[in-house]
């Protein structure tokens, strides 16, 4: 028994079967000695599997990363939406491609899928409404344009020579007349064009110009043949039908007209049918569609069945049925672009079809093989009555038919026979895509966090990162809740125009556009910064399966209200956030904290790392969130200055400010210090971030009443790139923050280009700051004490004038923070 049990699990080892466990337990409770033998042997063989699995695994060769395809359609015409788009689609999704596909008309989807694509599939769309501006928009992205199309529909000539036996109402063929330049200037205006046959391939080619060419600029794009292809939900449906049991005593033809423009098709056989159906009375004629039958079948009356259009399952349902399919076309140049779908649908169920000569069919069809292939009427007629006197010859035309279609027409065989080819390549994928994730990016921000953010993350492309970034951003003229791509410094953003709500959690709007970025991103890891009022993001990352890591800048993951202040705007100086407090003295409602913070327990408590930009910080998250068991600290890198301080011009103390007109941070707090030093040997040097934030500045008429007698300069606050200049007019930076901050990213900016600092002990700071050293430390909110600071600065301003930092404290680059968050990266990808 042991032997058999021990050989049994030896041959399932490689395998790692989910009940290896189960079973081993239940051996090994036995008790024998053979038992325990053998779960050393298993244990053993097992570790090796893995080991060398594990290894061969990293030899294996980078695999495609799958690409992203907008395919922008015309789907009002139900034939096409299924052979065209849908198995377009399916096919592309063989290849390992996801496909996004939208309405033409519907320009937000349209533009949408374009933000998150790879390439834009056009099919069968024309050049006017909002389609130029389509087409501009994928150029802007730099997309890679193909254009479908499966019909003649593009050349007025050929379309009207064809039109003009059908009889149609006038106003009908004008129009279609009148979209056939426009769609001839949608494929001129792409760079590769997909067609459904070799007939369409020859007229593009003759007839159809690229735009390139036009312009002198070169050849410009090719075509190709793409044929359409055979569902494979449809091929199953063949394969699973009981297959047909004919009485003998009726022989049931059928033909089929997806619209109403097969009237002449139709009465090239008209005669030749009604013969047959004369000669052998076993024949009934099944038809589908909207086609009115021609006057002369009075002698087959009760044999001609009239079918309206049916639902496209219920269709091939009763199609498998039928014994003789019928597939008559006019002989001319739109016929011969026709693709032969329904010899395709025919054969699929194994029924024989006569067709005529067209070129598809004739490319396809065998004849006498796997099929029958008549022009004149007399053809017809006779090989109809050929097909009516033997079963036999149906039975094996039908299955020598079926085998010709899947071999030539099966999903996989077209997509990676001919679509595959004309595609663009699939980036390689490195394993290392990140996804950062931050409110704001890119507008040269003056937010400190966002600048720190937008600075690893060109950093990150330099340490072999693909990096992409959503954020929010109102861009001028984006309609709210739009998507936006753009390449910055090698870096691909994302932002969603959207203002979030800094107080609220749940954002479904911008959880709902998060969602499909991660779809078409597909990154490796997302690392989520200040992501206030953006909403549940990490929980889409759960249910997608992605891994995230979180960098702790500020309070929100504590407290909902912006820098923990209170409705009065004073600071919430707890070492814990406390509900009952909340409750009490901001009115929070207790159902509304409660959810709250066990959301935020659950998003960091599943972080793969959580990242603190100081000591200080990490102590914040380890009291508010003690079953996060990985806090590390990752101490913001700054922008190094580019050149030595310049000398300073002659003049009094300069006394540098850059908070803006924040209560918080110490705006009105200074004043008042300033004020009962009751001194103006100084100059106050102020960095204006109003006008970059879009609010208001810091020279309406309540500024200069607060600081008037005072001398002060207003400068604007600049790109972090260029600070170097703005620390230049500054002796002493001013930081009298009357909350805890997390880091203090001026305060390094500051020491590393030869500027005092006289800051509040408000935590991140002090990490920095060597007290009497390269700054000084006064109490949080103590005026007296920072006053007192300030009038020995100025008792000894001539040692501040030419100051020169001996102690930069914590500083470091950006370079040397992505290096440390690049390592970190790597090992949790790694588990």
């Amino acid at each position: 028994m042991a032997e058999n049990t021990l050989r049994e699990k030896l041959r399932n080892a490689f395998s790692f079967r989910e009940d290896n466990h189960a079973r081993l337990g239940l051996f090994l409770r036995r008790g024998h000695l053979p038992a325990r033998l053998a779960n050393f042997a298993f244990n053993a063989v097992c570790k090796t599997a893995r080991d060398v699995r594990r290894v061969t695994r990293r030899q294996e060769p980078a695999s495609a990363r799958t690409g992203v395809c907008a395919l922008i359609a015309e789907l009002s015409l139900p034939q096409c939406l299924h052979y065209r788009v849908r198995e377009r689609a399916a096919q592309l999704e063989h290849l390992g491609w996801k496909v996004r596909t939208c309405d033409w008309l519907d320009y937000e989807s349209a533009i949408l899928a374009l933000q998150l694509a790879d390439c834009a599939l056009f099919y069968r769309v024309s050049m006017i409404r909002h389609v130029p501006a389509l087409y501009a928009e994928a150029r802007r992205l730099g997309l890679s344009i193909l254009y479908d199309i499966d019909d003649l529909i593009f050349l007025e000539e050929d379309l009207a020579a064809h039109l003009a036996p059908m009889r149609l109402p006038p106003e009908l063929a004008a129009r279609m007349l009148e979209f056939a330049p426009k769609i001839r200037e949608a494929m001129e205006a792409a760079d590769v064009l997909l067609v459904s046959t070799l007939g369409l391939k020859k007229r593009v080619d003759s007839r159809v110009q690229p735009e390139t060419a036009r312009s002198g600029d070169g050849p410009g794009r090719k075509c190709f043949v793409v044929h359409n292809s055979i569902a494979d939900e449809l091929a199953a449906m063949a394969r699973e039908l009981p297959a047909r049991t004919g009485s003998g005593n009726e022989i049931r033809m059928f033909y089929g007209s997806g619209s109403d423009t097969h009237g002449a098709d139709f009465m090239l056989i008209a005669d030749a049918l009604r013969q047959a159906m004369e000669k052998d009375a076993r024949l009934h004629l099944h038809l589908h569609g909207p086609l009115e039958l021609p006057p002369g079948f009075e002698s087959c009356a009760g044999r001609v069945h009239c079918v309206p259009f049916l639902d496209k399952d219920i269709y091939y349902r009763i199609m498998a049925d039928y014994d003789i399919a019928l597939m008559p076309l006019v002989q001319d140049v739109f016929n011969d672009g026709k693709s032969d779908i329904k010899y395709q649908e025919a054969s699929l169920f194994g029924i024989p079809s006569i067709a005529s000569p067209s070129a598809e069919f004739l490319a396809s069809i065998t004849d006498g093989v796997d099929g029958l292939i008549a022009a004149a009427p007399e053809e017809w007629r006779d090989k109809i009555l050929q097909l009516a006197s033997s079963p036999a010859l149906r039975a094996a035309m039908g299955q020598r038919a079926r085998s010709n279609v899947l071999a030539r027409y099966a999903r996989s065989a077209i997509a990676e026979r001919e679509l595959a080819p004309v595609l663009p390549p699939q980036k390689k994928t490195t394993g290392k895509r990140l996804l950062l994730v931050n409110a704001v990016f890119g507008h040269d921000a003056a937010d400190g966090a966002a600048a720190v953010v937008e600075n690893t993350a060109m950093e990150l492309c330099g340490q072999g990162f693909e990096v992409f970034v959503f954020s929010a951003d109102l861009a001028d003229g984006m309609p709210q809740g739009r998507l936006a791509r753009r390449k910055q410094h090698g870096v691909t953003v994302i932002s969603a125009a959207v203002r979030p709500d800094f107080a609220a959690y749940d954002n479904e709007e911008v959880e709902g556009l998060f969602h499909q970025v991660l779809w078409a991103v597909q990154p490796d890891l997302v690392h989520f910064h200040c992501i206030q009022g953006m909403g549940d993001l990490a929980g889409e990352c759960l249910r997608s399966g992605v891994p995230y890591v979180v960098t702790m800048h500020h309070s929100w993951w504590v407290c909902p209200r912006p820098f923990m202040l209170d409705a009065s705007g004073n600071y919430c100086a707890r070492q814990t956030v406390d509900l009952e407090v909340c409750r009490r003295r901001c009115g929070l409602a207790d159902e509304k904290g409660y959810r709250r913070r066990i959301r935020m327990e659950e998003t960091v408590g599943r972080a793969r790392a959580v990242f603190t930009p100081s000591d200080f910080q990490a102590a914040v998250v380890r009291r508010h969130f003690p079953r996060c068991s990985v806090v590390r600290t990752n101490r913001n890198g700054i922008l190094l200055p580019r050149a030595s301080r310049p000398s300073r011009p002659e003049g009094p103390l300069r006394l540098g400010y850059i908070g803006g007109k924040a209560h918080h941070r110490g705006y009105f707090f200074l004043a008042k210090a300033l004020r009962g030093l009751q001194r103006d040997d100084f100059e106050l040097i102020f960095a204006d971030p109003g006008p970059a934030r879009e609010e208001g500045g810091m020279t309406g008429a309540e500024d200069e009443a607060l600081w008037e007698g005072l001398r002060r300069r207003i400068l604007p606050l600049t790109r972090r790139q260029d600070m170097d200049g703005l620390y230049a007019h500054m002796d002493v930076l001013l930081f009298p923050s009357l909350t805890a901050e997390s880091f203090g990213l001026p305060i390094r900016e500051a020491l590393a280009r030869d500027v005092f600092v006289l800051s509040s002990d408000c935590g991140g700071p002090r990490e920095a700051i060597i007290h009497g050293e390269n700054g000084l430390l006064f109490p949080l909110g103590d005026l007296e004490s920072f006053r007192e600071h300030l009038r020995d600065i100025l008792q000894n301003q001539n040692r501040f004038k030419n100051y020169r930092t001996a102690n930069y404290g914590d500083m470091r680059g950006i370079e040397d923070q992505a290096k440390e968050l690049a390592a970190a990266y790597e090992e949790i990808l790694r588990q």
